[in-house]
């Protein structure tokens, strides 16, 4: 499959003796180093990709991310973590691609991070849905846009490229700008093309306040949910 950023998500080995260390402090609110919480990071969207192939290369994650973000929330919920659930068209606008990401809080030595998480964005990078021949005008109105990675600036590429492998990024201003507007121009019912832009920190407030539910349960997920690591090291 054909991507217009080729980002393969970052496969890792994984440390269950460091996993275990980490989640008895996110148990405890005890803070985490940045290593730590980068590398926890790591493995909580390597784990969840996981669970969804086995050909990490190629899947596209298309209709994956409620399923992908439970996964993420259920296992959160079950080590104390605080998160935001959003829903793109409740925390951007209405009309748009429809999506659902998190916000993470992440207890650290440098205070509580807020990252933007997302483990399955790449579906809106496949080549035959990022071009301008997407767009349907019916009676003067779009009713149909291409897909979010269609509106990535090139001065942004590089960020985003990061941000598809890794799954993640420390929420600011910049990515919440370039991730935000990405799902705003995707609005339909508009009668021209015009790229808007809107201000980072208006969408970082909003994602912030997100508040949707999870849409599956841990019995729901079955064999699709992660586990606490067995080993305890504190």
């Amino acid at each position: 499959m054909n991507y217009i950023i080729e980002s393969n998500p970052n496969k890792i080995e994984i440390n269950y003796d460091f996993i275990s260390i980490m989640e008895n402090k996110l148990e405890k609110n005890i803070p985490l180093t940045q290593e730590e919480a980068n590398y926890f990071l790591d493995y909580l969207i390597y784990a969840t990709r996981s669970k969804l192939t086995n050909d990490l290369d190629n899947y596209s994650f298309e209709w994956k991310c409620d399923t992908a973000i439970s996964i993420i929330g259920n296992y959160l919920n079950s080590l104390n973590v605080q998160y935001n659930v959003c829903d793109s068209q409740k925390v951007i606008t209405q009309g748009i691609t429809g999506h659902t990401f998190m916000i993470v809080k992440l207890n650290t030595e440098n205070g509580i991070i807020n990252y933007l998480v997302d483990p399955t964005y790449r579906q809106f990078f496949i080549k035959d849905n990022c071009t301008k021949d997407k767009y349907v005008l019916i009676n003067g109105m779009y009713i149909i846009t291409p897909s979010p990675g269609y509106f990535i600036k090139e001065e942004d590429k590089s960020i985003i490229k990061t941000f598809l492998q890794k799954g993640y990024s420390v929420l600011d201003n910049n990515i919440a700008r370039i991730y935000g507007d990405s799902f705003y121009n995707t609005k339909v019912g508009r009668y021209d093309k015009t790229y808007n832009s809107i201000n980072g920190n208006i969408y970082l407030n909003s994602f912030l306040k997100g508040n949707s539910p999870l849409s599956k349960t841990e019995d729901e997920l079955q064999d699709l949910s992660l586990h606490k690591q067995n080993i305890k090291t504190l």
